[in-house]
Formats: structure tokens, sequence, C-alpha cells
């Protein structure tokens, strides 16, 4: 089923079980924004009305950081409103998408997904964490690794949510990290860019060789 369908964690557990718990895996981690960056965020900072719709916080805020990690980790391939589907009840659209970078003669272009962004729309980050995490199982179950960790960011653009899942297991980071402190956001999302990287790696290295 699409996954709007799912509006909170519960109703996805509820269907597909998992445990979920509160725990910190993230380190403490900041990055430097560049200047034009820095600027242009202060700037939609100052200029945003109440009038303006979650598209504006969005393109204004939550991309812009996102490109930028991804300027430092060219193994991945940054995807935005990419729908992805594993069977008839496991499909949708996360905002954005982090998956690895096709090389070479591919018979697809989105190849193995770890990472999926959803926008809390209208402030309800239940709401986005339903989303976020029926997203993340289904890149689980595209990649057919449990031992893969799948990552998930639930962003408004002014406040930042970060989870894990591994295995059957989905791990929530505790603290909200908020705009006011973009460095700390784009470090954290550095980080977790770094570990799909690594990881993808690690898969790649442990594949069977090819007869």
């Amino acid at each position: 089923m699409p996954f709007s369908n799912f509006q909170t964690i519960g109703q996805v557990i509820s269907k597909y079980p998992l445990e979920v718990e509160q725990d910190s895996f993230l380190p403490e981690v900041e990055a430097k924004l560049p200047d034009f960056l820095q600027e242009n965020i202060r700037f939609a900072l100052e200029e945003r009305s109440r009038e303006d719709n979650e598209t504006f916080l969005a393109e204004s805020l939550i991309f812009p950081l996102l490109q930028q990690a991804w300027k430092g980790h060219r193994k991945l391939k940054l995807w935005s409103h990419r729908t992805i589907s594993y069977n008839n009840e496991l499909i949708g659209e996360p905002d954005y998408l982090i998956a690895a970078k096709p090389v070479g003669i591919t018979d697809r272009f989105l190849v193995t997904p770890m990472l999926a962004i959803v926008e809390a729309k209208k402030e309800d980050f239940d709401r986005g964490w339903g989303q976020c995490l029926i997203g993340m199982l289904t890149c689980q179950k595209i990649n057919a690794n449990d031992d893969l960790p799948i990552y998930g960011i639930v962003s408004n653009g002014l406040a930042w949510e970060f989870g894990k899942l591994e295995g059957k297991t989905l791990t929530q980071q505790p603290v909200l990290y908020g705009i006011s402190d973009p460095g700390k956001v784009l470090g954290l999302i550095n980080f977790v860019f770094a570990e799909c990287e690594k990881n993808l790696m690690k898969t790649k290295s442990q594949a069977p060789a090819s007869a």
C-alpha cells in the first residue's frame, strides 16, 4: 500500500513487527558550512513567513543541506521524489533518497537504497516517521540484506530527527536537532552519508566473486 497510508510508527509495526528503541547512535560532530550556504539559510529563516508552505522550507533548508553533504560522498546518489517499490504493498515516494551511485553497465538506475528522508508535513513528526519507517523497510526489502543498516531522517526544515533500521530493530536518536545550529545538522548528515558509503563498500567486499 502507498506510504501515505501509514500515519504512525505504530501502524507500520502492527503490519510489519519491529522492535523500536530510543538510543544515541550518532556521535557529537559538526561541519563548517560554506559561507554561501550559511548566508542562504540565514536569509531564508529571516524572510520566511507563516504563509510559506512546506515546499519553501524543503527547498530552502532541507535540500541544500542534503546536497552539500552529497558533494563529499560521490559513491552515493541523491534522489528527489523517486518512487521505490518492493511489491504491491510496499510502494511509495520518499521526499529524498540516498542510494548507491550506479557505475558501468546497469539494468537499473536505483541501486541499493540506504537512506530515506521524509518531510514532516504540517510539523507532524508522528506521521513523518510512519512514512519514513515504511520507506526504510522498503529499502531493506529491496536490498534483501537485513544486515545492511538503513537510515532515516524526518525534518520540517527547522527540526531534524534521525533513525536507523538494523534487522528487526528501529533505533531513534532521542535528540531533536535544530536548524539554529546548522553546522551540527550538516555534521550529522555528513556522518550518516559516510556510514552509508562505508556500509556500501563493506557489502561489495563481502559479495561472492563471479564465476
